[in-house]
């Protein structure tokens, strides 16, 4: 046996699960309110409560209601936002993305800045989320992989084609040649 063979059966032998980092902006504190708090739905309605409190504090009060549409509650397809009981906002996955693009562009001003935005759309591309909001999570994905240069989001996808990811989308994930 040479030494590729040998260092390959010794590396699939010592695989190793990493748990996922979470991005939340309400912290779990423990294994049950992580169950709860990484869902979507609840990061949503978090937001909202957060967004609530800031007019209430000036001495503005307005009651902000989030209506989650579709048919997983832990990831809803869509989504209406009221304020005293007006809608003013509605969106889905497409203004999801749209948000997470602009965020990304705003945000990251180091390197390790895009970690955050590549762990996000991996969670996309894994979820049941349609498939034109999963590709443009390939698209940032490959972005921050291969322009950017993060060898943390080319592991990502690594781990993603090993899974099995549609192929389609597994183009959309590949190294420009």
């Amino acid at each position: 046996m040479d030494n590729f063979s040998v260092r390959n059966e010794r590396n699939f032998h010592n695989l190793a699960a990493k748990p996922k980092r979470m991005h939340l902006l309400d912290k779990p504190n423990g294994y049950a309110s992580a169950m709860v708090k990484s869902s979507l739905s609840h990061q949503m309605r978090f937001t909202v409560q957060a967004l609530e409190e800031e007019p209430c504090a000036a001495g503005d009060p307005h009651v902000l209601q989030i209506k989650l549409l579709g048919d997983d509650s832990r990831e809803p397809s869509s989504w209406k936002l009221f304020a005293d009981g007006k809608c003013i906002a509605d969106g889905s996955g497409a203004f999801v993305m749209d948000a997470i693009d602009q965020g990304m562009i705003q945000a990251c001003k180091t390197w390790g800045d895009y970690d955050a935005f590549a762990d996000i759309a991996e969670a996309i591309v894994l979820s049941k989320a349609a498939f034109d909001i999963k590709e443009r999570a390939c698209q940032m994905l490959s972005y921050i992989a291969w322009t950017v240069g993060r060898f943390h989001t080319q592991h990502l996808i690594e781990g993603m084609v090993a899974a099995g990811v549609d192929p389609m989308l597994e183009d959309l994930l590949s190294a420009p040649a």
